[in-house]
């Protein structure tokens, strides 16, 4: 069975991702932190470490961390609340927390106990939260989070917890992508300076060579192409809702010069940055590029979310 890692990145300041959205099929993939998925219209098959289920309206699923899992579509539309933690920022409070799992499955278990109505009342306190940003949300949010926290180790803790074995080979497992996601966060803030892989390598105290490896079998595709990628992305913005020129916005961006832009934008898009900015300038969200990353996810009435979570709080 092949799988990819996936590298969340949190709230700015705060250990976790909260959002909506809509699943169409996401493949085997495995990540770090703690996941619980809320369902808050329609249905999504859900696959966690060989367990199949179809999640409906109200349901709740935790995938704990390091399980592999996958998403797919129904027949039915989906809108789906989702929240990443990263499981290190409970050990200064639990030090066990990492060794910890957690069940919970509503479409397999009931969905109507009392724990399991405070979770979801939790989860949508916190999203809402999370969306006003009102002044010092960071504390509403961090009190959310910690009463939910308390919420799975007190109710949903599954008896067994990793064998020595499995801890070790989890504990390597984190070391192992704590590295490519350092790298892939230092090119997410550095992009639009020069960056080589000898100089990352170096930061990671690797060969070059081991690093050219690593990130192709771990990323799919090569660190040239994982860096062309993502200022090409992060030019997409600019290119369709300013009149910057062309060669300007390349250098901006990173790029040595307009042609080698010019060249990366056709390789992704099959078109000329010029040509895109003229197609898709009226546009109020650029579109993603899907060669070399797949979208899992699609479109979402966040206005309907919104309101679908109000079920669930009482004041």
């Amino acid at each position: 069975m092949e799988y990819f890692f996936e590298n969340i990145i949190h709230e700015q300041k705060l250990p976790f991702k909260i959002f909506f959205h809509r699943i169409l099929s996401c493949s085997y993939h495995w990540h770090t932190d703690l996941e619980i998925l809320l369902v808050l219209d329609g249905s999504v098959f859900a696959q966690v470490e060989g367990c199949r289920v179809v999640l409906g309206d109200g349901d709740i699923l935790v995938i704990n961390s390091g399980d592999i899992h996958l998403t797919h579509e129904t027949e039915l539309d989906n809108t789906l609340l989702a929240f990443q933690f990263d499981p290190a920022a409970a050990l200064p409070f639990d030090p066990d927390f990492s060794d910890r799992r957690f069940c919970c499955n509503t479409a397999a278990e009931g969905a109507n106990g009392p724990c399991c109505d405070e979770l979801r009342g939790l989860l949508s306190r916190l999203m809402l939260t999370v969306r006003r940003r009102a002044s010092g949300f960071t504390f509403e949010a961090a009190s959310h989070m910690n009463r939910l926290l308390s919420l799975l180790v007190r109710h949903f803790q599954c008896s067994e917890r990793l064998s020595v074995p499995s801890r070790i080979k989890r504990e390597e497992n984190i070391a192992y992508y704590a590295r490519l996601s350092r790298i892939i966060r230092f090119i997410d803030k550095h992009y639009t300076e020069r960056i080589s892989e000898a100089a990352l390598a170096e930061m990671e105290d690797i060969h070059p060579s081991y690093l050219s490896r690593f990130f192709h079998e771990k990323v799919g595709c090569t660190f040239g192409e994982y860096l062309d990628f993502v200022r090409i992305q992060k030019s997409l913005k600019v290119l369709t809702r300013s009149d910057t020129n062309i060669s300007a916005l390349a250098l901006d961006m990173g790029f040595p010069s307009a042609k080698s832009y010019n060249r990366a934008f056709r390789a992704q898009f099959a078109t000329t940055p010029s040509a895109w900015r003229s197609e898709h300038a009226s546009l109020p969200t650029p579109v993603a590029d899907t060669r070399v990353f797949q979208s899992f996810y699609g479109s979402v009435d966040h206005g309907g979310a919104l309101r679908a979570l109000k079920r669930w709080i009482d004041d």
